[in-house]
């Protein structure tokens, strides 16, 4: 994606060199992607607390989060705490106080030694488990909740998984996961199509958003046209075309020519579907089969997918705001819808 999405604040300077290290850990590109966008969440609030890089320490992330997390009802695209170890290598921060081991990693070490012994899984597949496990629960973490295990809800790993992962590359390590913890979720691989459609509309019900129509709407002259999902938020309309995909191996090792072929796809097929569904609904918005809401003066259309997509300009009619996409993920759709809502 080029450019970037929004100012960084005082870990502007490190932004490159984050990047080099993810993908030098095995990150995908989109993966990286998620992690720049926490980054500047992360210093964007520094910057208001008038927080220096050399006052980050521990503490500092688990209030960030919980700031972040009480305002939005969600944690952000993907874990700040990899950054915290990167700024540490660079000295940037003060290092890691004298090891105590935390319950949650303790936990996730019992969780590593039972994939190995009693599953008998191979070593790549538990390190795969063991950074999935982490990453959970230690966003879950309190002081009321040290492993971050207490009340897990399928909501909460929905929101997961619509956040972070291509549902049907997870594979069984995330059962695993949630066996351990005493939570088993549906499929992950079933989480596509209607049912992802129906995901994104329960996210946005968490909040307050509830759906204009969706199913088949018909003309008075006949035509008809499928919605998967719609929301009228203030003076607008936002018709959302959803898809879920598997990923592309190419994509996640960087390939161009699969990024571009991805691209094609979803701009060419799947995006191009959500602007002809704008204009079906704005030209017949009177038909009494539709009856467009008469505070509704503007029609926007996005596709929502569950991850990050690569976006390769900054052409205006690719781009919701500055700093999301038409193509984007359920939480940017609901930050554009939210921008949207009239001030009380």
């Amino acid at each position: 994606m080029s450019g970037s999405r929004r100012r960084p604040g005082p870990l502007g300077p490190f932004v490159e060199g984050y990047r080099a290290w993810l993908l030098g850990r095995g990150y995908s590109p989109s993966g990286a992607i998620r992690s720049l966008i926490a980054l500047g969440h992360l210093g964007r609030w520094m910057e208001r607390e008038a927080l220096a890089v050399d006052q980050l320490t521990a503490g500092v992330v688990s209030a960030f989060l919980a700031e972040y997390r009480s305002d939005r009802g969600r944690l952000p695209t993907a874990s700040v705490w990899p950054l915290l170890e990167y700024l540490r290598a660079e000295a940037a921060v003060p290092p890691e106080p004298p090891a105590v081991i935390a319950p949650v990693d303790q936990l996730v070490g019992e969780y590593r030694e039972w994939l190995l012994g009693e599953r008998g899984l191979a070593p790549v597949t538990v390190r795969s488990g063991e950074r999935l496990a982490h990453r959970f629960l230690a966003e879950r973490v309190s002081a009321d909740d040290p492993r971050g295990v207490r009340g897990i809800t399928a909501a909460e790993v929905n929101d997961f998984l619509v956040r972070d992962f291509d549902f049907a590359a997870i594979g069984e390590v995330l059962s695993e996961l949630f066996a351990r913890v005493g939570y088993i979720p549906n499929d992950p691989g079933a989480i596509k199509g209607t049912a992802f459609e129906n995901e994104v509309i329960r996210l946005a019900a968490t909040q307050g958003f509830t759906p204009w129509r969706t199913g088949r709407a018909t003309g008075e002259d006949g035509a008809r046209r499928q919605i998967d999902a719609s929301f009228v938020c203030g003076d607008t309309l936002f018709l959302i075309e959803c898809k879920a995909f598997s990923q592309n191996p190419r994509i996640e090792l960087g390939d161009f020519a699969a990024l571009n072929d991805r691209w094609k796809t979803l701009h060419d097929k799947y995006l191009d579907q959500a602007r002809t569904l704008k204009d079906f609904i704005k030209q017949r918005r009177d038909d009494r089969n539709i009856a467009v809401p008469g505070e509704v003066t503007r029609f926007e259309y996005a596709l929502c997918t569950p991850a990050v997509e690569w976006i390769p300009n900054r052409s205006p009619d690719l781009w919701l705001t500055d700093t999301i996409p038409r193509i984007c993920t359920p939480a940017e759709l609901i930050e554009v819808m939210t921008a949207r809502l009239p001030r009380a």
